[in-house]
């Protein structure tokens, strides 16, 4: 058993080297304290007998690297342990640090390598906060959870992970970031109220995703936009031929922009709960989405922005609320199935130029 210590002759133990424990096959299991801030690549490469590691740094940097002259912490280890190496996290983790269990070869640097994990599971009483950026990626994840202390979790935390459950996303979370579940396989999934941050694509490439509940005023436009995987928290669930039902809680305020007309966004249906208390439709937050129907829009409604509905070719609404107080440019651009009465202008209402552009339908 290798427990290293959190001070020695006097001195705090806060740094694990480079190839400090590599190849030492007498090691089967490994304890690493609170003190230890830093560790760095290959500290504990092709360890074959390694069966446990437990965790237990507060505040950890891991420093890993992506070539094959700089191997990760774990990479390669429990090479002779048939049911692979299980990590425990300890009570005094507040963060899990970036990269921790990440697997992925291809783009990222690796951690853990051709490591096969039995199990990971958190300490009782734990502190944690947070997940870092790619802390488990690529790794087979199907009977995880974390606990309900974190709040936070990174980007692509767990993208690849095989997840099936939808389990993953608490009710306490308050940021998701970029490609957090990228490639999961859970039908269903219900943001909670407290979430106050999506990042880009959080559910990337999960084909199976058929309803997604949004129950929180997230901020989604912080997010840069990327070449590859857009701005949307939504780009890349279900597919064009199937496409995926939202379901609009009624305590958000605020549709924000492109959220839904973003490349690679398949929306099925919208539907808004009863109650709703949306006050903003932002920019082009609907745009050229042929799934928008009819929609009911609430008494609480105040802004639509510049072409928040623009060629919308099956929108349609009985009539626009009195609580209005703005439409923007193109806002209904080319929505040739709204036959309701157009918007007049006036003290109380700002109508921008082409806010109706053609629609043909409309009553005067």
């Amino acid at each position: 058993n290798l427990n290293i210590p959190s001070e020695y002759k006097g001195l705090p133990v806060k740094e694990i080297d480079s190839f400090a424990f590599a190849w030492n096959n007498s090691i089967k299991t490994v304890s690493i304290p609170e003190s230890i801030i830093k560790i760095e690549k290959n500290a504990f490469y092709s360890i074959d007998n390694l069966e446990l590691v437990y965790f237990n740094a507060k505040d950890c940097e891991l420093i890993s690297g992506g070539s094959s002259s700089e191997l990760g912490t774990f990479e390669k280890s429990g090479k002779n342990v048939s049911d692979g190496v299980k990590f425990i996290i300890g009570n005094k983790v507040k963060k899990v640090p970036d990269y921790f269990l990440c697997a992925d070869k291809l783009w990222q640097p690796t951690t853990c390598e051709e490591t096969v994990i039995k199990e990971i599971i958190f300490e009782e009483n734990s502190v944690c906060e947070e997940i870092g950026n790619y802390s488990f990626s690529y790794q087979n994840l199907s009977n995880f959870d974390y606990p309900n202390t974190v709040v936070k979790l990174g980007k692509s935390a767990f993208e690849n992970c095989k997840i099936s459950s939808n389990k993953l996303v608490h009710n306490n979370l308050q940021y998701i970031g970029d490609i957090c579940f990228g490639e999961s396989s859970f039908e269903e999934v219900e943001l909670p109220e407290s979430v106050a941050y999506l990042g880009y694509s959080i559910f990337y490439n999960n084909k199976k995703l058929k309803t997604i509940r949004i129950k929180c005023n997230a901020d989604t436009e912080s997010s840069l936009e990327d070449m590859f995987y857009g701005r949307s928290p939504y780009r890349g669930v279900g597919t064009e031929a199937e496409g995926v039902d939202f379901i609009i809680g009624s305590k958000v305020k605020k549709i924000t922009a492109y959220v839904f007309s973003d490349y690679g966004v398949y929306p099925k249906s919208f539907t808004f709960e009863e109650g709703s208390q949306l006050e903003t439709i932002g920019r082009n937050a609907f745009e050229k989405v042929s799934a928008v129907g009819n929609i009911s829009f609430p008494n609480t409604l105040k802004r639509i922005e510049e072409n928040a509905f623009s060629e919308c070719e099956n929108f349609n609404t009985e009539s626009f609320p009195s609580s209005l107080e703005f439409i923007g440019c193109n806002a209904f651009a080319d929505c040739t199935a709204l036959t309701c009465k157009k918007p007049i202008a006036s003290d109380t209402l700002t109508i921008e130029i082409n806010a109706f552009y053609g629609c043909i339908n409309m009553q005067e």
